[in-house]
């Protein structure tokens, strides 16, 4: 779920970015689109950590799957 909502933000992130880059909102839109792509770096960031625990057992998964 996390791992969505940080794709979204990124994207609104880089629209706003190029929309204020093209002097629509001007520095407010950068700034703005700048703090969302990195929250949702921080989103995608926390919500994938809890997926691979213990690396080994993820190896183990991989091996049975070949």
């Amino acid at each position: 779920m996390l791992d969505g909502l940080g794709y979204a933000a990124i994207a609104i992130g880089f629209v706003l970015m190029t929309l204020g880059i093209l002097e629509i909102g001007g520095l407010f839109n950068v700034t703005l689109g700048l703090m969302l792509v990195m929250g949702g770096c921080l989103a995608m960031f926390a919500g994938s950590r809890g997926r691979e625990a213990d690396p080994e057992e993820a190896f183990r998964r991989q091996l049975e799957d070949l």
